[in-house]
């Protein structure tokens, strides 16, 4: 059997406030952004991007507490599937389950545009190395 990495790093922005669905269960919003050039008509294009984020235990109070509407935030977690029932028919719902997450400074669109492109590969700052496998 071979071994297998579940990681996923997203830098985005929050869409709304966490909302608290249990005691030890809370939820919110991600928004990325993608800019680019298309390369025959020369004009700039953006795709926003939403990701569900899913928090548990502590970390569900801890994002109940400090994830705002708007704030910048650098999330570390899993990708998660889980399956359900909804009249009748059986449905998928993808998420990320939080591991960590971190408050990041407001970045102008060049800064952000410039560590999605790798101009700024020193992430070390964000990143716990450690976590790493390889």
């Amino acid at each position: 059997m071979s071994h297998s990495f579940n990681k996923v790093i997203l830098i985005g922005h929050a869409g709304g406030a966490a909302e608290q669905r249990s005691d030890t269960f809370a939820t919110f919003s991600l928004a990325t952004n993608k800019r680019w050039k298309d390369a025959s008509s020369g004009e700039w294009k953006e795709r926003t991007d939403w990701h569900r984020v899913s928090a548990f235990g502590k970390r569900a109070d801890l994002v109940i507490k400090h994830v705002e509407k708007g704030i910048p935030l650098l999330i570390e977690g899993e990708l998660r599937t889980d399956s359900y029932e909804y009249r009748g028919e059986r449905r998928q719902s993808t998420f990320v389950e939080l591991r960590s997450f971190r408050k990041l400074p407001t970045a102008t669109p060049r800064q952000v545009e410039s560590i999605s492109q790798g101009a700024d590969d020193d992430l070390s700052d964000w990143l716990d190395e450690d976590a790493f496998p390889f």
